[in-house]
């Protein structure tokens, strides 16, 4: 496990590095961070209690049937201290449910950890899979174990049919310009003209662009200037783009967080493509041999099993 683990983890670091050292990049924590703040849960809401306008129908709840099971399960902890899984999954159960109230706000505020996952209901998640087994580990020790687990069953259904009668929780959005809910991926450059309709290409009238090829990573073409002149591209600049002319690497000048460059007079080559940096080619490296390792420890056992049948 521990070995199977580790692998994946490293399988996982051609993303995990870049979003690590590049989200400086990205108004990712200024977007984000703070978003928990208007994502508490109240006690009611939590525990589908029908007063004070609560939302029975929405998805945000921890139900009836598992606060149930919660108050059966303390009671059995106080009475034998001894059961640790149940208790390790009581308190689970009992800390996910507080960290989506607002009482939790100092752990959010202080714990840098927490503010990544954004929303304090995403702890319900935690909440219910410890209280399933929290459930598991209370009705089996009761005599008519299969009565009792059809009653909460049929419980936790009747329970929750609002919400799948009159669903409340599909909302319809309005896509932001990059297709993020919280402009989180726009980089520290972008600003609200970025995302202009515009051609992939701006330039002036008495600029002739010729052969023009364009990739997501690469754009190639000619360029006729009478004057020297400024080109805009409709990319959003990162570091990792590069322009050449006339195979003579030119300095980037970041306008409206896209890429623009000065042209000199006369007719050239342009030549601009993103190439990944030392520090993505190391993380994809490591990537690459955690795969590698993975597919000999799955073929070993095969060849020593193929060769002592032999």
């Amino acid at each position: 496990i521990t070995i199977g683990s580790f692998l994946g983890f490293l399988a996982s670091f051609f993303q995990i590095i870049p979003s690590l050292f590049e989200k400086k990049y990205l108004t990712f924590d200024q977007n984000l961070t703070s978003l928990y703040l208007d994502h508490f849960l109240n006690i009611r809401q939590t525990l589908r209690l029908p007063l004070g306008g609560i939302n029975t129908g929405t998805p945000f709840q921890f139900g009836l049937s598992a606060s149930l099971i919660t108050i059966l399960a303390t009671i059995k902890i106080i009475k034998n201290t001894k059961n640790n899984r149940l208790l390790l999954f009581l308190f689970l159960t009992l800390f996910a449910l507080f960290l989506t109230n607002q009482s939790s706000i100092w752990l959010w505020q202080n714990i840098t950890l927490l503010k990544y996952i954004l929303y304090p209901w995403r702890f319900l998640s935690l909440a219910d899979l410890s209280i399933a087994f929290v459930s598991v580990l209370i009705i089996k020790k009761i005599k008519y174990k299969t009565i009792f687990a059809a009653i909460f069953i049929v419980l936790t259904i009747f329970s929750s049919r609002h919400y799948f009668l009159r669903p409340t929780q599909v909302e319809s959005n309005i896509p932001t310009d990059n297709l993020t809910t919280q402009n989180e991926y726009n980089t520290i450059w972008s600003n609200e003209k970025t995302f202009l309709t515009r051609p992939l290409i701006t330039k002036t009238s008495n600029v002739q662009i010729n052969n023009l090829s364009s990739k997501p990573f690469q754009i190639n073409f000619l360029i006729h200037s009478d004057y020297q002149t400024g080109i805009l591209i409709r990319k959003l600049y990162f570091p990792g783009w590069h322009i050449k002319l006339d195979n003579v690497e030119q300095k980037i000048i970041i306008n409206d967080g896209l890429i623009s460059f000065d042209v000199p007079s006369g007719d050239h080559k342009i030549y601009i493509y993103f190439e990944e940096n030392k520090l993505r080619k190391t993380a994809n490296l490591l990537t690459l041999l955690s795969l590698v390792l993975i597919i000999l420890i799955y073929i070993k056992p095969n060849i020593i099993k193929g060769s002592t049948a032999d």
